[in-house]
């Protein structure tokens, strides 16, 4: 099922997982004219989710929306991508970006997803700014704040407010900013890390099943793969261990 991309989350039980992998594998396969994503992923993350359902729509989305990842009630994942947004990137880039949302949809994270998504895109400016305005909570308050408070403001002949406003969404920018900067050199220390122990392909397949608290306190020096991780009673670590065994080191 982990080939399949149907990945046991942290702390997902065995019957959990296997609840899940038997409801997802019920799932139509959809994407026999996408096999060149499935190879990248393949190639990428060692996955291969054929049985995500896939459809195309140009409605229902904002012009810079491109695609969506949405899990049903039933627990059924669906990837829909609006073909007319493709004109920043490659139709495939945006399918392979939202199979990885799919692949860990048993994490249920935010920044460090969005880092591995757009880690497949072919431009260094969307793998670097992709998950800063990607982020669902800090950016979008921040772009209404920029916009609509300072306006409010100015309507009602505060100049004085609109310079402090515009001073506390300046400094609220820079914070958003310094903290995705941060959090970039924080997961390249954890994937150099893994680079440095085991072989490029390897370290790949574990870099896409850890969870963002591991990959931070990976780069921290505060995780070790043998008591953290492989010490319990999981499906996950089971398959971190299985992976691991006989593998010649770095």
């Amino acid at each position: 099922m982990d080939c399949k991309g149907i990945i046991p989350g942290p702390g997902e039980s065995w019957r959990e997982w296997e609840e899940r992998a038997r409801l997802l594998s019920k799932s139509v396969p959809n994407q026999t004219t996408h096999t060149a994503v499935l190879e990248v992923l393949e190639w990428h993350w060692g996955i291969s989710p054929s049985w995500v359902e896939v459809k195309e729509n140009t409605s229902g989305f904002w012009p810079w929306h491109a695609a969506s990842c949405a899990v049903s009630e039933e627990g059924f994942i669906t990837v829909t991508v609006n073909p007319g947004a493709a004109f920043f990137c490659s139709f495939d880039e945006i399918l392979a970006h939202e199979l990885s949302h799919a692949a860990r949809s048993s994490f249920q994270e935010g920044c460090f997803d969005e880092h591995l998504a757009y880690a497949l895109s072919s431009s260094s400016l969307r793998r670097f700014w992709g998950p800063f305005f990607s982020q669902k909570t800090w950016i979008p308050l921040l772009w209404v704040l920029s916009w609509f408070l300072p306006a409010g403001l100015l309507l009602i002949g505060s100049f004085s407010s609109v310079k402090i406003t515009y001073a506390l969404v300046g400094g609220g920018w820079f914070s958003a900013l310094v903290r995705h900067y941060l959090l970039q050199l924080q997961y390249r220390k954890a994937w150099s890390k893994l680079r440095e122990e085991f072989p490029e392909e390897l370290a790949r397949w574990m870099f896409f099943r850890l969870s963002e608290e591991e990959v931070l306190l990976l780069a921290e020096g505060s995780f070790c793969l043998e008591t953290d991780l492989l010490a319990r009673d999981e499906p996950r670590s089971r398959l971190f261990k299985i992976k691991i065994d006989g593998v010649e080191r770095v």
